[in-house]
């Protein structure tokens, strides 16, 4: 009784030592000792002090004075390790507590509990093993020892192993355990599952993650979701329409350009030894992703955009005028150009080169647009001519303006509703044009298509509803021509604008009103007035059922299209507000005081004031990613933080128009030479890369 009641003192001596060691030192000896740990401590203290009471242990400390001198050597030393105490004690400072290790449950505690009574003599345990039995035997007994110890007893066991090594076995024990506890957290789940946690990732991440593990490169390497979805959300692409043509794209030419490896070789490789365990999942592995290409492709030469020590490639096109361009469209084959001196030009979008010069107007060309082999064009002569751009002939003159035809759009048929049968109904059924004119006049047709051509030159067949469109008039067809439909009137002054969506068309006009039309009806539905002076843009948000007009007011204004009012009111520029444009993030307003300004889409709050021109803005192009902008010189911008990238083009004049799309830029620019003005056409490519060419 006299030993278990010294061991109980030393016991609570200890304790009283290791609190007001955790009271007066920092908190670093706070975390190694924390008080939710000291318990089973002090029970393997016990543990350690009795077998020092029955002989076994015989330089343990057995007075208050040596637990108080040695607070670090409270698990004290078997004479088996015949270690001195300095080395002990850097031994315990590389080991956590044996109570670090996680309690399982519930039952766990009380089994240990239960067995808290029955210490574990792990000295007397080897001396009586190493008497009689070899090492392997005594591993084997050891073995067959921690398969009967409780979880908390097998922990102890375990540390008191840990306690015999040196440091530099503790290192490779080190690197041995972490490589254990190595657990794939995707292993267990379920592909679905897998593709939905890795559609949170960034595609730096995703590359990342390639390099984890090969499950991990398969998962991702195979998932056309992700890249196809990261395409959307890096605003690289706003329509999967846009890589139709990559789609398209031989796909052996698109893989050998855009892929890192040498896939070809690689497969080949594979299939000389067929019987290689690992041949399906390196095949998975290098199995060319298409989505993640384009993903590649899109984003490195949006990168070049962004990147101001990028060098793209220019290509300059002489003009023999120094006529101001009014209109300008182009596509990866052609770029089409109307002037103010009566004629169309068409040149080769890779080399510049003038293709063909469309005759037949007799007066400035204000209005251009065209979609696929059809081009329309509205001009000073009050006509509006339909061109088959292909054969650069055109084949009909729509009469029924009786002045200047100012702007014009084609309606694209759109999702309108569903049927009975839950099938989507599109509206129009085939393509329509709106012309405004300064008549005060809007004019509905039926859009007479040109016929498409292959690569042969061979007439590609037509739906029905392309063909209706060409013969079909309206009961309200006049002589003036056989297309007319209908002329929309209760504008008071010239219409300056045009926009359209499906159903919706929306003018604006210098009677300083802006009107919603129904094309379905042919009815105004809203006339929206609180502009002070004449409306020179508007723009349809589609998808917030709003529309936008920017005034000479100075102001840009922003209208509920469901019930015809007025939400917004957009101020801040000081001179005549000339140009509008809408991206799924972004509105951009630019003004002839020298300025563009962003704003959000959603809450319509200014972002940035966008200011490095010396002229009022005449013509600009955005998207979410960038915009550029025409006055004095060309500016890139940076659209996501407003800042300035670098000015494209500075040896200029004045810019006339600007048009742009992922990989190349294209304006209608003017400069003076010694004796007049010239009007040049400038391409700047940002998809050569020296890799690849």
């Amino acid at each position: 009784m006299s030993s278990l009641n010294n061991i109980r003192n030393i016991r609570n001596i200890n304790i009283n030592n290791l609190n007001s060691l955790n009271n007066e030192n920092d908190l670093n000896h706070q975390d190694i000792y924390p008080s939710s740990k000291r318990r089973l401590i002090f029970t393997e203290l016990d543990s350690k002090l009795l077998t020092s009471s029955t002989g076994i242990v015989n330089n343990a400390p057995s007075s208050a004075s040596t637990a108080q001198q040695h607070p670090t050597a409270i698990l004290p030393l078997e004479p088996v390790l015949n270690r001195n105490l300095n080395e002990e004690a850097d031994i315990q400072a590389a080991l956590p507590s044996p109570s670090a290790s996680p309690i399982q449950s519930t039952q766990d505690d009380e089994d240990d509990e239960d067995d808290d009574d029955e210490p574990l003599d792990f000295t007397s345990l080897v001396q009586s093993l190493s008497a009689t039995k070899s090492p392997n035997e005594i591993m084997d007994s050891v073995s067959i020892l921690s398969s009967n110890l409780s979880k908390k007893f097998k922990n102890k066991l375990v540390f008191n192993l840990l306690k015999t090594l040196d440091r530099s076995n503790l290192s490779a024990l080190c690197g041995l355990i972490k490589d254990s506890l190595k657990f794939d957290i995707l292993s267990n789940l379920p592909s679905n599952v897998c593709h939905k946690i890795f559609s949170f990732l960034d595609h730096k991440s995703l590359c990342k993650a390639q390099f984890v593990c090969k499950r991990w490169c398969i998962l991702i390497n195979t998932d056309e979701r992700v890249w196809k979805n990261l395409l959307f959300s890096d605003r690289l692409i706003t329509n999967i329409k846009e890589i139709k043509p990559d789609l398209k794209h031989n796909k052996n030419a698109f893989v050998s350009k855009w892929c890192s490896i040498n896939v070809n070789k690689i497969y080949k490789d594979l299939k000389s030894d067929p019987r290689n365990p690992d041949f399906q999942i390196k095949y998975e592995m290098f199995k060319p992703n298409i989505y993640k290409l384009i993903y590649k492709k899109r984003k490195l030469i949006n990168n070049n955009w962004l990147n101001p020590k990028y060098k793209p490639k220019r290509i300059t096109v002489e003009n023999n005028d120094s006529n101001v361009v009014t209109c300008l469209q182009f596509d990866k084959n052609k770029i089409i150009t109307g002037a103010d001196n009566k004629y169309i030009r068409i040149y080769d979008t890779n080399t510049g080169k003038l293709i063909k010069t469309l005759t037949g107007h007799e007066g400035g060309v204000w209005a251009l647009q065209y979609i696929n082999n059809t081009l329309v064009s509205g001009s000073t002569d009050r006509t509006v001519r339909i061109w088959d751009i292909k054969k650069g002939k055109c084949i009909h003159v729509l009469r029924g303006h009786t002045s200047t035809v100012r702007c014009l759009d084609i309606i694209k048929p759109r999702p309108d509703g569903f049927n009975d049968r839950r099938e989507p109904v599109f509206y129009p059924k085939r393509y329509m044009l709106i012309t405004g004119s300064r008549d005060c006049n809007l004019n509905v047709w039926n859009l007479p298509l040109a016929p498409d051509y292959d690569k042969h030159g061979n007439i590609k067949k037509r739906g029905k509803e392309d063909i209706q469109s060409e013969f079909m008039a309206s009961s309200n067809r006049s002589s003036m021509s056989p297309y007319f439909v209908c002329s929309l009137k209760g504008h008071e002054g010239s219409v300056r604008s045009i926009s359209s969506y499906g159903r919706i068309i929306v003018s604006g006009s210098y009677d300083n009103t802006v009107r919603v039309w129904d094309s379905k009806t042919l009815k105004c539905k809203y006339v929206l007035s609180g502009h002070h002076d004449r409306i020179y843009s508007t723009a349809i948000d589609h998808k917030r059922n709003r529309c936008l007009s920017g005034s000479m007011d100075f102001s840009v204004k922003i209208w509920d299209l469901s019930n015809g009012s007025l939400l917004k009111t957009l101020i801040g520029h000081t001179s005549l507000v000339g140009l509008l444009n809408l991206s799924q993030d972004y509105l951009v307003s630019a003004a002839a005081d020298s300025t563009l300004r962003l704003w959000s889409q959603k809450t319509y709050k200014l972002i940035d004031v966008l200011e490095g021109h010396q002229a009022a803005i005449t013509c600009f192009q955005s998207d979410d990613t960038r915009i550029v902008s025409g006055s004095n010189n060309l500016v890139l911008w940076n659209a996501t933080n407003g800042s300035k990238v670098r000015e494209l083009l500075g040896d200029t004049q004045g810019v006339w128009q600007v048009k742009f799309d992922y990989k190349m830029c294209v304006a209608a620019v003017q400069r003076r030479s010694e004796t007049s003005d010239k009007t040049y056409i400038e391409i700047l490519r940002f998809d050569r890369f020296d890799r690849f060419d």
